[in-house]
Formats: C-alpha cells, structure tokens, sequence
C-alpha cells in the first residue's frame, strides 16, 4: 500500500494517493510498526503539499521526526527535515525552506552523517539564491562543494578499502591454488601426463593475469582520485575568480548608490517640515524605493515611492520617477495628488514601451499638505495613508492600480482632500516594513502590525519614532534576509 501510495502521488493522482497511503498507516498502527507509521506520514505530507494544503503536509511532516526523535533515528530526523524543506521549496515559501534546512543540518551535525550535511548545505544554497541572497547561497554552496568532497573522499577510500580486503583474500585464495596446481603439475609430471601439465600451467598464468587486473583497477582508482584533486584546484581558481567580480560589482553599486543619494532628497528637510522624518534601508546598496518631497505654491508635498523591482532595476526605475515628479510638480506646478499621478502614469507608460510598462512601475502614496488653509490633499497607487487625529488612526485608502501599463485599471486616480489640525501626523510607506518575514514564527510583519506599533508612538517626537521603528524592524527581521527595500515618512503638521 506504501509502494502504491507513492507511485500514485508521482502520477498527482493525489486523491487516490491519500486514500491508500490512509490504509498503509492503519495497518502500520495495528501492528506497531513505529518506522512504517512514519513513512507512511512522510507520504501523507508530500501528497499535502502537492494539493497546496501547506499546513496539513507539514503536521504530517512534524509526526513523522517526533516518531524519528522518540526511537532516536537522528538520521531519519535529518532526511525528513530535508524533505520538509524541499516540500517549502517547491511551494515558494523559501524563508520556511531555509528554516528546516538548518535544523535538518543541526541534527545531520549532530550524528557525522556526511551526506546528510551535504544535501542540507545544498538546500540553503538553493533556497538563498532563489531569494538573490547571493552572498548566503554562495556561502552554503561552499560548504556544499566541500562536504560533497568529503562524501566522495570517503566513498572513494572505501572502495579502496573493500577492494583491498578483495584483493588480500582472492591472493589468498590463489597462492592455495597455485600450491595446490603446484602439487597437481609434480603430481602430472611424476605421471608423465604433457597434457594434463599443459593445463595445469594456463591455469597458473590465468591466475597470473587475474591478478594484474586487479592492479590496473587500483591504478585506475588512484588515477580518478588525481583528476579529482586537479578539478578541486581548478574549482578553487574560479571561487577566487568569483570573489574578485563580487569586489568589482560591490565597488561599482556603491558609486552608484553616491549617485543615487546626489539626485534623490534622501536628506531630511528640516527648513519645509517643521517636525518629520523619512526613513530608507535598502534590500541592496542601491533601492528601488525612495522619498521625495518639494514646496510649491505654498504647498508642501510629499512621497514614498516604491518602484518595480530593487537593487539596480529598482534604482534605474527611481531615476525616471524623480525625474518626472520634478517635471510634473516643480516644472508644471501641478499639486493636486491624483493629477500628478495621472500625467506621471502616462510619463511611465510613454518612456517604457506597453510590454515593460507593464512589469515595470511604480506604487506610491502621495500627499499635499497646505497649512495655510489646513487640509490635506493625498492619492495612492496601491498604497494608503495613515492619519493619526483626534487621539484614534485612520486609513484612507489606495486605488488598486499601479503608476504603470495596466489596461484592465486605468481610471483616473481617486483625490482625497481632508480638514486637519495642528499636532495630526501623517504617515505613507512602501510595502517592504509590512512584508518583512521574522519573529518567533518567520511570519510577516503585515499591516495591522504596523498600523498598531504608527499609533502607540504617534505622540514621540518623529526622530524618536524613526529610532522606534528601525529598532523594531531590526528585532523582527532577526537573523533572516531583508526581503524588500523599506521607506517609510513621518509628518506631524
């Protein structure tokens, strides 16, 4: 029923699969078979996976290792961590993947099981490279390539080993024989048999030329090993070669973040707002995600940007954004919110042809704050902001379009405009503070979090609220990567 069950899962037929590998677990349990009741949930949670029931495959996953843990087979343990993590991996939930794939190596360390080292390292390596971690997976692939020596190292000696073992107890056995024709020949030639001494002699040199064979396989295995060496050599020359285009790629993107940081007002304007503050952690050295602001017409305006992609293509995105925005609000004079992100949608879609404007884009929250009259004008794309008044937060709501190509949403964007009062703060971000995987679970921040933690400081001083928030997004975040550039603005009126 196992054997059945699994084949079934490899053909997705993955009803059938359940409902047999459900028998295979009965019979397990009636007659107690503790390594048969695991697999069979091992099983069971492959087939969750594939039907996307994520929760449920990995419970039948965690049965499993208590099962493996209670009789300790910690090798079992690591196997099955192994195969929880790839169950993650082919579901995209690499933070989870990367999580199981450390505890699958803590207990792979735990017994020396070499193999089982080497295929967690490999899973990290894979799991970080799909989340452009580089430096990790590079890292974890490393130790991957030395454990996989290790593994092939120790097959190798083995086989030496056993061959070895092969080769003392067929010489053994073949210096009897050749006593034993020895005796036969001076028996024959005792009898004067030609024949029988003939025969006896090619069964000598048979013996003669099985042993040489031999040699030639131990040459041979000495000679793969020397070919391993010079490949492990070569393998070293091209990591030192990789090392120095990181240093190269690593120099360049920080000129480019100088650039970056000369064209965009990443400096806090203490003259335009009197108490405010904007907070940027890029993903890389370089963001996709950036603040602008500027004062026209008496008007004080304000953004958070965040752009398609991060790295370098959210950092070219940036360029075309501020370049824009400068056109549209310092050049045009336009202040009214919807209207910017209207002629800039159009700007975005006419730079990039459709097929990239598309894929390529911007979300942001924009905001027009006059003091003179004490309103505030704000749109969004994608993104909303938060008002803190009257002692309680309020969301006012983004349209569910992007600053971008996007046939099915193009309706012009929705103005807001809102009496306030002095001592009111106002708040916009990206969606890289709210998606931040971490914690005690590896789960997101997500919005109400950050909706929550906005009001109970609201009342701080802004450079304080800042310190606050990067202070906690840090504690969050833990161990784990930075998953997405993060801007967030502050403004108390």
């Amino acid at each position: 029923y196992m054997n059945v069950g699994a084949i079934l899962a490899q053909m997705n037929k993955l009803d059938s699969a359940k409902i047999v590998l459900e028998l295979a677990l009965g019979i397990a349990e009636e007659v107690g078979n503790e390594k048969k009741i695991a697999d069979a949930y091992i099983n069971l949670g492959i087939v969750e996976f594939k039907r996307k029931q994520n929760g449920k495959g990995s419970d039948f996953f965690l049965k499993a290792i208590k099962i493996q843990e209670e009789s300790e087979d910690f090798k079992g343990v690591s196997i099955t961590y192994r195969n929880l993590a790839e169950a993650y991996q082919e579901q995209d939930e690499m933070q989870l993947a990367i999580e199981y794939d450390r505890k699958s190596l803590q207990f792979a360390q735990r017994i020396n099981s070499a193999e089982a080292i080497r295929d967690a390292y490999k899973g990290l390596a894979e799991s970080y490279e799909i989340l452009k971690n580089y430096e990790q997976a590079f890292a974890n692939h490393k130790l991957y390539t030395a454990w996989n020596d290790t593994v092939t190292k120790r097959a190798n000696q083995q086989a030496v080993i056993e061959m070895q073992e092969k080769y003392n107890s067929e010489q053994t056995k073949k210096e009897n024989r050749i006593l034993q024709q020895e005796n036969a020949i001076s028996r024959l030639e005792n009898e004067k048999s030609k024949k029988e001494l003939t025969n006896s002699r090619i069964i000598i040199w048979s013996s003669v030329g099985g042993l040489l064979l031999l040699v030639g396989l131990a040459f041979s295995l000495y000679n793969r090993n020397k070919i391993k060496q010079k490949a492990n050599e070569e393998l070293q020359t091209a990591n030192q070669i990789i090392n120095e285009k990181n240093q190269d790629i690593t120099a360049s993107l920080e000129y480019a973040s100088k650039i970056q940081e000369a064209l965009l007002p990443t400096k806090e304007n203490t003259d335009l707002f009197t108490d405010a503050f904007f907070m940027l952690k890029p993903k890389d050295i370089v963001s996709g995600d950036f603040f602008w602001y500027a004062e026209k017409n008496g008007k004080k305006i304000f953004t958070a940007v965040d752009c398609t992609g991060h790295g370098v293509p959210g950092a070219f995105m940036s360029m075309i954004g501020n370049t824009f925005l400068h056109e549209i609000i310092n050049e045009h004079g336009i202040t009214r919110p919807a209207e910017i992100l209207d002629q800039l949608r159009a700007k975005v879609i006419s730079a990039l042809s459709k097929r990239d404007a598309r894929k390529d884009g911007m979300d942001m929250a924009i905001c027009t704050l006059d003091e003179q009259s004490m309103t505030v004008e704000y749109a969004g794309a994608n993104n909303p902001l938060y008002i803190v008044q009257n002692n309680e937060i309020r969301e006012l709501k983004a349209d569910k379009q992007p600053v971008g190509y996007m046939p099915e949403k193009d309706g012009p964007f929705t103005n807001y405009e809102i009496k306030v009062n002095k001592g009111d703060s106002l708040y916009v971000f990206s969606d890289g503070y709210a998606d931040q995987f971490g914690g005690p679970k590896g789960k997101k921040f997500k919005y109400k979090q950050l909706r929550d933690l906005l009001f109970s400081i609201s009342d701080k001083p802004m450079d304080e609220q800042k310190q606050i928030l990067k202070t906690t997004f840090d504690n969050w975040k833990g161990d784990l990567e930075q998953v997405d550039d993060v801007c967030v603005i502050g403004v108390r009126v």
